[in-house]
């Protein structure tokens, strides 16, 4: 029996591209996954997914966030950027 999850993406996305996500997942898993697709433009790019409760986020939005959090972070350091 599959599980059902969530896939939230920034722009269009292909049937192709939706299966290696899926493939992936199952590999990650250990089980099928029927993804519901749903558009977020403030991904900015890549996907965000949900199955069972769990978040995996591969987004740009959260890779720039991230990278924004490090650099003040080195700043507040003292360290030269």
């Amino acid at each position: 029996m599959a599980m059902h999850g969530e896939l939230y993406i920034a722009g269009k996305i292909g049937p192709e591209q939706v299966d290696l996500i899926r493939s992936r997942f199952a590999a990650l898993i250990g089980k099928d996954i029927d993804f519901m697709v749903k558009r977020d433009e403030t991904l900015i790019g890549g996907f965000l997914a949900t199955i069972n409760g769990t978040v995996y986020d591969a987004s740009i939005a959260t890779q720039i966030k991230h990278a924004k959090e490090w650099l003040l972070a080195k700043d507040n350091t003292g360290a030269s950027i």
